[in-house]
């Protein structure tokens, strides 16, 4: 059972009520303008027929029957009038029954609400037992994926760190298989570099002779070409004389040819020189590049050096670290295995523990859905007898009181008519009066009760009023009689019990050895909390106040007392079941 289902069993239930609360209101309502309208039709009916009567006797009656006929058409107005009064009596009446109707509803409507919010209990419960359930497996499932999740990704990171630690291993190998041609290598290249350095020697002298040579032989050419440029300017210079004073002719301008040709020797000559510069420098900067590629080699092999020691040391090391990894790594799946173990272990325990939870809170679940259902059954037993019994004490009531309004009436209307006998019995005896004398007139004999009927014949005509007169007819419940209250009770018990008995039969009297024996069991049962048997009514009669209170219910008397509706024979449900609901 869902929380859809029960919502939908709830609403259904609602609406039956509420249909059988507005079809009861409705038939009340249809019943009440029908007696209305019968009652309206049935006094104007009376009406029309006291006018004709009224009409047609004055023509025919004599001026006492005339008399008689107006005190009855008093009476009758007085009936009318109770008439009338005992109408809105009903009508207040049916006002009363349609309240106790509506309060029987809402006491239906609250024993609903109570077995909804009972089913709405049951399945909250029923709701978290699944949510519970549902969690716990969610929780071994999340349990078992981050324990595997765990393992695959301590085994991945010791893969891949043994992988990284092997590709080192093997990098390191390769560096050290690569060292032996780099000791030859180094070998070869000190080799080379003293022969280099030879070569570089023998270079370096020969340059610096070189140097020498030919910086003395510019020297030498220059300081010749400077001879010859000067003697050449002096013979030039007394030629420019000569050929001043004896003019110029051929051999002058084959001097400025000549003169043309050593300058571009000249030029000629300073060029290479300054070639010649140019070679030194580059020479210059070889030496310096040869020694410095020398001290880099140099350094060069000191750090080889160097990092093949480091990497020898890194290689111990990382043996080292792989061999302490592996031994964590064995003693770290086997404390994994080991908490695995013990963590399925109390996850299976807990499941099982679960199950047993959910085993009981079925048959709780069960025997609650079973109980209520018996609550149902019971509860509308108890409105069913309650309606009926109020119904069945209503209409005895009323009963009572219509037939002792009715003989009230017989009597008053038979002292009334007695008293009308008297009157024309003492008129007719007034007119046949002879006087006795002269001026003298015998009346008759008064008797004590003859003046007893004048005066209460003319006690309606001068001293009663028309509230008087309602009085008289009214029935007030608290004078009846022991005899009428212990039929009213007799015959309210055996329609209780379930017993066929005539209402309308003598009533015997009870002896006092009989009254304790005649027990009648009631369908309400007050009770306190601590007691769950049910209790007897046994027909005594000390007070007859106890005896009303006693028919009328025991909740009213019984105020601090807990009135249980339960069915006859039936064990109560103790109240700790109920709060357990």
């Amino acid at each position: 059972m869902n929380a859809a289902q029960i919502d939908d069993a709830v609403q259904a239930d609602k609406l039956d009520v509420k249909k059988s609360t507005l079809q009861s209101k409705q038939l009340a309502m249809a019943v009440s303008e029908l007696m209305n309208k019968q009652q309206s039709e049935e006094k104007a009916a009376i009406d029309r027929k006291i006018s004709l009567q009224s009409k047609v006797a004055t023509f025919q009656l004599s001026p006492l029957e005339i008399l008689d006929q107006q005190i009855h058409t008093d009476q009758l107005q007085l009936l009318m009038l109770r008439v009338t009064e005992l109408q809105t009596e009903n009508q207040s009446l049916t006002e009363m029954q349609r309240k106790r109707e509506q309060e029987s509803n809402e006491v239906v409507c609250y024993l609903q609400q109570e077995i909804h919010k009972r089913d709405m209990k049951v399945a909250q419960f029923s709701e978290k037992l699944a949510v519970s359930k549902l969690k716990y497996a969610t929780e071994v499932m999340a349990l078992k994926h981050s324990k595997a999740s765990l393992l695959a990704q301590a085994e991945d990171n010791h893969r891949t760190q043994r992988d990284q630690w092997n590709q080192e291993v093997v990098e390191l190998r390769k560096d050290v298989q690569q060292l032996e041609p780099f000791r030859d290598l180094k070998n070869s290249l000190h080799a080379e570099m003293n022969e280099l350095q030879e070569l570089l020697k023998q270079e370096r002298e020969s340059f610096e002779k070189s140097l020498l040579d030919s910086e003395r032989h510019n020297l030498e050419e220059k300081s010749k070409l400077q001879r010859d440029y000067e003697r050449k300017f002096d013979l030039v210079k007394q030629q420019a004389r000569e050929d001043a004073r004896n003019g110029l002719d051929a051999d002058t301008r084959k001097i400025i040819s000549d003169n043309r040709r050593m300058k571009a020797e000249l030029q000629f000559q300073l060029q290479i020189t300054e070639e010649l510069h140019r070679d030194k420098q580059e020479r210059e900067e070889q030496v310096r590049k040869l020694a410095l590629e020398l001290q880099i080699s140099h350094d060069k092999e000191h750090e080889y050096a160097s990092q093949a020691g480091k990497q020898q040391r890194v290689i111990r090391q990382l043996q080292k670290q792989v061999k302490e990894t592996q031994v964590q790594l064995s003693q770290s799946m086997q404390a994994f295995e080991h908490y695995q173990h013990t963590q399925e272990n109390k996850v299976t325990k807990a499941i099982e523990d679960k199950a047993i939870d959910v085993e009981g809170l079925r048959q709780l679940v069960f025997l609650k859905n079973k109980e209520l259902r018996q609550l149902r059954r019971l509860s509308q037993t108890v409105l069913d007898q309650r309606t009926l019994v109020e119904k069945f004490l209503l209409e005895s009531i009323e009963q009572v009181r219509l037939e002792l309004v009715r003989e009230r009436r017989q009597e008053t209307e038979a002292k009334h008519f007695c008293a009308q006998q008297a009157l024309r019995i003492y008129n007719a005896k007034m007119e046949a009066a002879e006087p006795a004398q002269a001026g003298r007139i015998r009346f008759p004999h008064l008797s004590p009760r003859s003046l007893n009927g004048d005066a209460e014949m003319e006690k309606p005509t001068h001293g009663l009023t028309v509230s008087d007169i309602r009085k008289q007819c009214d029935v007030d419940l608290r004078k009846l009689s022991w005899e009428e209250r212990e039929r009213i009770l007799r015959v309210l018990f055996a329609k209780i019990n379930g017993y066929q008995t005539a209402t309308s039969s003598p009533v015997e009297k009870v002896k006092p050895q009989q009254m304790d024996q005649e027990i009648v069991y009631f369908a309400t049962e007050p009770m306190n909390q601590s007691e769950t048997r049910t209790t007897q009514f046994s027909i005594h009669g000390p007070s007859r106040d106890t005896e009303v209170a006693t028919a009328t219910g025991t909740a009213t008397s019984c105020s601090a007392q807990k009135l249980r509706m339960t069915l006859l024979g039936l064990p109560n449900t103790p109240d700790s079941m109920y709060k357990s609901l």
